[in-house]
């Protein structure tokens, strides 16, 4: 009975200091076959891949949902930018930071664009009860309703209601304060998390020459950072396209495509992981419409690594 205790809890300590590589990426810098590793860790074939892939999209999803520090509340930011979403938990944090004193207005952007309706259906399903034409209102307004909703005063939101991309956001937003005469100011920027970073080089390319200048000084802050772990498979789903999709724009809207925004530097890191992600698309291990048999065994293997 002992002999049996004892392998159980080798197997056990086995496991778990493989999942503390594999966190670390130490495991990866082998000069081992992952066919060996897989063989001497006792994995069944494609584990391995299924641990892995998991590990690699939380690095894409901390790349992107990029967070800078807060201001303080002595010197609170003159401006959050909010940039047009659908997201009820991404406009409740824009209202909780100036809540918390950390910004002085806020500022919300889009216009009737293809967010509006899924926005209104976020919002209602959350209980919030919109006013106005739902068939013409604009997402600045409906994000201007659930701002004072969650407490924000009226006069201390700026709309700008005509934009229906990331880079109209931009430009109106820029417009728009030049109207209001803000000529030197501090933002906090903020947009859903897996746009986060696009969102801020769209700005930088936009607000050039003001930030250059030092006339405009602003900090990029995710409202999150999406966690693959709580998440259930078809948001894992949803997470992963727009992941991909986040990647593709840099090339497209960068300057060797459109020019709408300032290169996106992946470091080595990250770029290893998206190429795996692409990889394992390849080999069909993550499509969309496969994802649902790599995502059941992540439960158990996770609830191992988090009980470290």
């Amino acid at each position: 009975m002992k002999r049996i205790s004892k392998v159980y809890n080798f197997g056990i300590m086995t496991v778990m200091i493989c999942l503390i590589l594999l966190s670390t990426d130490v495991l990866y810098s082998f000069p081992l076959p992952k066919e060996t590793l897989r063989l001497q860790i006792g994995m069944q074939d494609d584990t391995f891949d299924r641990l892995r892939i998991f590990l690699e999209l939380q690095k894409i999803f901390t790349f992107l949902a990029e967070r800078n520090e807060l201001p303080s509340r002595n010197v609170p930011a003159d401006l959050l930018i909010l940039f047009g979403n659908d997201d009820i938990k991404t406009i409740e944090k824009a209202a909780g930071v100036y809540k918390d004193g950390l910004v002085n207005n806020i500022v919300v952007s889009g216009g009737r664009g293809r967010l509006a309706e899924p926005l209104i259906e976020h919002a209602q399903k959350e209980e919030y009860a919109i006013k106005g034409d739902l068939g013409v209102i604009s997402e600045a307004e409906i994000m201007k309703q659930l701002l004072i909703n969650n407490g924000v005063p009226e006069d201390k939101i700026i709309i700008e209601d005509k934009s229906t991309n990331t880079k109209e956001n931009a430009d109106n937003i820029k417009t728009k304060l030049e109207e209001k005469n803000f000529l030197q100011w501090t933002a906090v920027i903020m947009q859903v998390p897996l746009q986060q970073r696009r969102a801020r080089l769209t700005f930088e390319k936009t607000f050039e020459k003001e930030i250059a200048s030092g006339d405009v000084r602003y900090m990029s802050y995710a409202p999150y950072v999406p966690d693959v772990v709580k998440m259930s498979p078809e948001e894992l789903v949803d997470s992963i396209s727009l992941c991909m999709k986040e990647f593709e724009r840099f090339r497209e809207y960068g300057p060797n495509g459109k020019n709408h925004m300032r290169e996106a530097e992946i470091d080595n890191e990250v770029q290893s992981a998206y190429d795996y992600a692409l990889l394992l698309g390849r080999k069909r291990m993550l499509p969309v419409e496969q994802l649902s048999r790599i995502y059941s065994d992540r439960p158990s293997l996770f609830s191992i690594k988090h009980s470290i």
